[in-house]
């Protein structure tokens, strides 16, 4: 009678098992002992793993005073003027790390408007026209182990100085009734507002990051006109508003 020799997928099924009932011998010969998943043994020693190192007496901070410089650019913004919008903004924001604690900025930006009124036909015009903000912030998570990923407040002051045109404009006198259209050109604003807010800041690979923040707004002055007010504002936005959004990638310079 024949004999019978067994398949090539029968020969490697029986050698993958001898293979893993091996393999734990080994593990445990050349680690003394096994510790079982889910023990308290094992339970003890990922607490510990995640431990921060404690400081040394007396040391206030894990980090320098001058624990680096970050600059972060904004995305929101020209995404939204493709998309939504008919003005749009573009900045920079530069961020000093004095013992990953405070954080003093300084935020230096472009914005310009284009819109029609829907009821109507008169547009708002303004140039592109720098603004600045600078401000002051605070991370919570500063004697962290892990200095990249961390949430954080601040509160800014902004100002901006531009020229607006008002075009195609109509309006109603007592007497005359509808004038127009008009142009009204050249209207000097000079703005002053306060921002507090939060955001969030998160490594993404090697020296870049991103980064959320959301704030709340209000003018100190709105540079009225004897024309007008303005409808938008360089680094603040439309003056309707009263929350801004930004959506930061940044890069650490040291």
């Amino acid at each position: 009678m024949k004999s019978m020799s067994p398949s090539p997928i029968k020969s490697l099924l029986l050698s993958l098992l001898l293979l893993a009932g091996w393999l734990p011998s080994v593990s445990s010969s050349a680690q003394g002992r096994s510790i079982p998943r889910g023990s308290e043994a094992q339970q003890e020693m990922s607490a510990d793993a995640g431990k921060a190192e404690p400081l040394p007496e007396g040391q206030t901070y894990r980090y320098p005073l001058l624990n680096g410089l970050e600059v972060a650019f904004d995305l929101s913004s020209p995404v939204m003027e493709i998309f939504a919008n008919d003005y749009g903004e573009y900045a920079i924001r530069t961020t000093l790390d004095l013992h990953h604690r405070f954080l003093p900025q300084l935020v230096l930006g472009i914005g310009h408007c284009n819109e029609t009124a829907e009821d109507s036909y008169y547009s708002y015009k303004v140039n592109p026209s720098f603004f600045f903000k600078a401000g002051f912030g605070y991370n919570f998570k500063y004697n962290d182990t892990r200095p990249d990923d961390f949430y954080w407040i601040f509160a800014r002051y902004g100002f901006s100085s531009f020229k607006a045109d008002i075009l195609n404009l109509t309006f109603n006198d007592g007497y005359w009734e509808i004038l127009g259209p008009t142009d009204l050109t050249g209207l000097d604003f000079t703005c002053h507002w306060l921002e507090i807010g939060g955001g969030i800041h998160v490594q993404v690979w090697k020296q870049w990051s991103l980064g959320w923040e959301i704030w709340y707004k209000t003018f100190v002055n709105k540079g009225k006109n004897p024309n007008g007010d303005p409808y938008y504002v360089p680094g603040y936005g439309t003056t309707k508003s009263h929350i801004g959004f930004t959506f930061n990638i940044s890069y650490d310079i040291f």
